[in-house]
């Protein structure tokens, strides 16, 4: 009996910490992977002109980077909110020199070769073009 009372007392608590992780990940306290349940529609910023993204394309660009995991590294590609993706106060800023990476808070996501190129095709519809160095 001592037993099941010690694996139930430790499942609560991996349970909590795991609970705890994730609520610190939404406040980008410890950011593990990429996460907002609460991203709605996207806005793409070309330098000046920022603009509104449709339901559809907003829909792709949360499943290409939300839910990746979150990385520290030190790129050579330039990165900027000149040049992003915007869900409420949540940005993203693609390499400008066209490469697999993008910046969420100071972390890096990581796109595969595909995520990538659908990923410009989908920013080139509202005007944004690689390189953009």
């Amino acid at each position: 009996m001592g037993l099941k009372i010690k694996r139930k007392k430790a499942l609560f608590i991996i349970l909590g910490i795991v609970a705890v992780a994730f609520v610190l990940n939404l406040f980008h306290v410890f950011n593990f992977f990429s996460c907002n349940p609460f991203a709605n529609h996207a806005q793409i910023r070309f330098y000046d002109d920022i603009k509104a993204v449709n339901d559809e394309d907003s829909v792709r660009l949360r499943e290409l980077l939300y839910g990746k995991p979150l990385h520290y590294d030190s790129p050579s590609c330039g990165f900027g909110e000149e040049v992003s993706v915007s869900f409420g106060g949540d940005t993203f800023m693609p390499a400008r020199d066209g490469d697999e990476s993008v910046e969420n808070n100071g972390k890096y996501l990581t796109l595969t070769d595909t995520e990538n190129e659908e990923f410009h095709e989908i920013l080139e519809k509202y005007g944004v073009t690689f390189p953009c160095v």
